[in-house]
């Protein structure tokens, strides 16, 4: 280990700001699809889904943890996109 010892940290951090503004470079056309309207509505699919997931917790462990309130919290919006974005492309 102590061959890294002479790495300084300071060298580690402008290697990394080099990285991330290269890959920022890179993704600053890249633009995401979304319409509102259609999110809108899956939004509410995914929100239909998870009060089934919660349903089938509930029945299935009898209760609820904390993970899975944070983890509905994170999932229920993306899962929204995910299904906002199959939507678009059914309709092109």
């Amino acid at each position: 280990m102590g061959e890294y010892a002479n790495i300084h940290p300071l060298f580690i951090i402008e290697n990394a700001k080099a990285v991330i503004s290269l890959r920022l470079e890179k993704t600053a056309n890249m633009r995401f699809p979304f319409e509102k309207e259609i999110y809108d509505k899956a939004f509410w699919v995914s929100i239909g889904l998870a009060i089934i997931g919660w349903v089938v917790i509930y029945l299935i462990w009898g209760e609820y943890t904390t993970a899975d309130i944070i983890g509905m919290l994170f999932t229920v919006p993306i899962l929204a996109y995910l299904i906002h974005v199959i939507l678009l492309f059914n309709q092109k």
